[in-house]
C-alpha cells in the first residue's frame, strides 16, 4: 500500500470510528431511558450490539497498527 493510500485509508477509518462511537453513545442513552418493561425486552439485543462495538474497536486498533507499519 503506498503512502497516499495509507493516508486515505486512515482518514476513512477515523470517520468510521467516530461514527460507530456516536452510534454507541446514542444507543446507551436510548437504552438507559427506556421504561423497564421495554428495556427487559431489548436487553439481549443491546448486549449483542455492545459486544459488536467492542469487536469493532479491536478491529480498529489492529487496522491502526497496520497503518503505522
Amino acid at each position: 500500500m503506498n503512502k497516499l493510500m495509507k493516508i486515505n485509508f486512515a482518514l476513512q477509518l477515523k470517520e468510521i470510528k467516530k461514527s460507530t462511537q456516536s452510534c454507541e453513545a446514542f444507543l446507551k442513552v436510548y437504552f438507559e431511558n427506556l421504561p423497564e418493561d421495554q428495556a427487559a425486552v431489548v436487553g439481549d439485543d443491546f448486549k449483542r450490539v455492545i459486544q459488536h462495538q467492542k469487536n469493532m474497536n479491536q478491529l480498529f486498533g489492529v487496522l491502526e497498527q497496520q497503518l503505522q507499519k
